[in-house]
């Protein structure tokens, strides 16, 4: 099983709202999203993406949408503002085939961090708008971090 972890993109500081849940991505924050979108359809397309309902993380879930149109999009209470590692896996566990989980620090460390060595309280932090891939043979834990990739390096791969 393939799993793709992509920490939202640059997120404005304060939304029209007021409400932190409500903040949009910036102009580069957009631009990123997409080039991750484009980057992440050349690789290998995902069947499923999984966003935080937060606005910025479903808008970069979006962007990813648009370059990957067969792909099935649904908001995960898992990945949002209570998130929770184990219900992220068990996600992941019961879906089939290549997965994208688009989310928030500190959230998207830990859940890289417990894929990759099976401990609750190991994180391995990311950047805004970075993908790391991860195979889970048999959708057990550890899985193989096959790469981590920042947005620059994203933008120049598409």
């Amino acid at each position: 099983m393939n799993v793709l972890l992509l920490r939202h993109a640059e997120a404005e500081a304060i939304s029209a709202s007021g409400r932190d849940f409500d903040r949009p991505l910036t102009e580069s924050g957009r631009a990123d999203a997409d080039a991750v979108g484009r980057a992440i359809a050349k690789a290998g397309p995902p069947e499923l993406i999984l966003t935080s309902p937060v606005v910025r993380a479903r808008e970069t879930a979006q962007a990813v949408t648009r370059h990957c149109p067969d792909a099935t999009l649904r908001a995960s209470e898992a990945l949002g503002p209570d998130p929770s590692v184990s219900a992220a896996y068990e996600e992941i566990r019961a879906s089939s085939g290549r997965v994208l989980l688009v989310g928030h620090e500190p959230h998207m460390g830990m859940l890289l961090g417990y894929l990759t060595s099976g401990a609750a309280d190991f994180s391995i932090p990311m950047s805004k708008g970075a993908v790391a891939a991860i195979s889970l043979s048999g959708g057990e834990l550890p899985g193989r971090l096959r790469w981590l990739l920042g947005p620059k390096v994203l933008r120049r791969l598409s």
